[in-house]
């Protein structure tokens, strides 16, 4: 072997020095035409990435008029979109993604809710929406929940062959009394209780004796009971399309504010005064008519027995069954009878009466009386049917009326006093005798017994 010939042994193969230079030149080709491919893709991937550069999407942009929406006073939201691509947009369609209780309105309140996309029109490149798009944001009264809602505003845009989305989130917060305070009290409390505690107040002022007597909890119950019914027609009308604005100004369920709060107030005072002043008309003809009623049934000369015997019931309407005596707080005499009636500081006791009804009476009052008293067995013990017989009877016809059972007077040792037969009531003294206890004794005895033709 020469000084100039080599080998070289590679995977037990012996190459000659020719055929090593094949190899190696063979080998840089590769790798020239390996770094040709990569750079062409860099230099692909950088021009692809420079096109999208070019086209960047549309950006979508939400502003809200307030970030709190409440029942009858809605949000306005306005959205822009802007178009920074070489490209027009041809179509471009607005969705919205809200709670059920939340209505979108496009372009006025006024308008109806709408639930589909809503068409923004085509936008030039470069350029932006010429006139943004105005939403009107409404409450449902009747499911409305309160609490922060993330609200999902979606755009679908086509571009040439190209279509897209581009999205974006606004938070709103519904609040259905509002969270105003003053000196630390809650604006929506004081509008739930101060108009019905305003009623309160002014029916205490006419002694009205419902709100006299009232406890400080039962004060703020009622308070928001009576704030209810005051406010909570104003409340269903506001919800009618037709409604006067004043109306709905006074709805409940809208934001306390102070100035509304003083016309609750204000409401509250004046219906609690026309009350105030409707009990006390009525109160006074309510005395005047008992006052009368009491000056009807006082005891007068000439007042026959039936008469007597009807003042009597009107004002102790208790029939006995049992004989009952007055005692003297002193000398200890007794007063025997069997019913009485206290008017002013007199007692009035009266003896037992027959009542005949088939003597002195025509046959037509006759039959009105028997049919007023029926059922006769029970008759003596039911001061209601015995009045409604006094009333036909009237002031005449006293003759039909006998004394059963005088009064009797007993005096302290026991002996008999005046004899009371003929009289149809004997008067005490109030201050001077104790109420009556009964007297258990065999003797039975009636303010008035129904004989029809025969005792029974």
């Amino acid at each position: 072997m020469s000084a100039f010939t080599y080998h070289i042994a590679i995977s037990d193969k012996v190459y000659s020095s020719s055929e090593k230079k094949n190899f190696i030149l063979h080998r840089i080709h590769h790798a020239l035409l390996g770094s040709f491919v990569f750079f062409s893709l860099l230099i692909g991937f950088s021009e692809a990435a420079t096109a999208q550069q070019a086209s960047p999407e549309p950006t979508l942009i939400i502003s809200f008029q307030q970030d709190k929406i409440r029942i009858n006073n809605p949000v306005l939201a306005t959205i822009l979109l802007t178009n920074e691509a070489d490209l027009p947009i041809t179509q471009a369609n607005l969705s919205v993604v809200t709670p059920d209780f939340i209505h979108i309105h496009p372009d006025s309140c006024s308008k109806p809710a709408q639930t589909g996309p809503i068409d923004l029109g085509a936008l030039p490149a470069h350029s932006v929406l010429a006139t943004p798009k105005t939403l009107c944001l409404q409450v449902e009264p009747a499911s409305a929940v309160s609490g922060s809602y993330n609200l999902l505003f979606s755009v679908m845009y086509s571009q040439e062959e190209r279509t897209g989305v581009v999205t974006a989130e606004k938070a709103l917060q519904v609040d259905l009394i509002g969270s105003e305070v003053i000196l630390g009290v809650p604006l929506a409390f004081a509008g739930f209780v101060l108009p019905g505690l305003m009623i309160l107040i002014a029916l205490r002022w006419f002694g009205v004796p419902f709100a006299r007597d009232l406890e400080t909890e039962d004060r703020i119950i009622y308070g928001v009971i009576l704030s209810l019914l005051l406010l909570g027609p104003f409340t269903l009308l506001a919800r009618e399309a037709a409604t006067a604005p004043w109306i709905q100004w006074l709805d409940i369920q809208q934001e306390i504010s102070i100035e509304r709060l003083g016309v609750y107030i204000v409401m509250g005072l004046a219906l609690g005064v026309v009350m105030g002043v409707v009990y006390r008309w009525y109160d006074r003809s309510r005395k005047a008519r008992a006052a009368a009623a009491i000056e009807a049934l006082k005891f007068r000369d000439g007042d026959g027995r039936a008469k007597l015997i009807y003042k009597a019931l009107k004002l102790n309407n208790r029939v006995y069954k049992k004989k009952f005596y007055f005692q003297h707080n002193k000398d200890q005499s007794r007063v025997y009878g069997y019913h009485y009636a206290l008017v002013g500081d007199f007692i009035y006791v009266f003896p037992s009466f027959q009542l005949i009804a088939s003597r002195l009476l025509e046959e037509d009052l006759r039959k009105k009386v028997l049919d007023a008293a029926r059922p006769l067995d029970t008759f003596r013990s039911d001061p209601v049917r015995i009045s409604s017989v006094l009333e036909l009877l009237g002031d005449d016809h006293s003759d039909a009326f006998i004394i059963q059972y005088a009064v009797d007077e007993i005096s302290e040792d026991g002996l008999p006093g005046p004899d009371n037969t003929g009289q149809t009531y004997i008067t005490l003294d109030a201050s001077k005798y104790s109420p009556p206890p009964p007297l258990e004794t065999t003797q039975v005895g009636y303010l008035l017994e129904l004989l029809e033709n025969e005792p029974y």
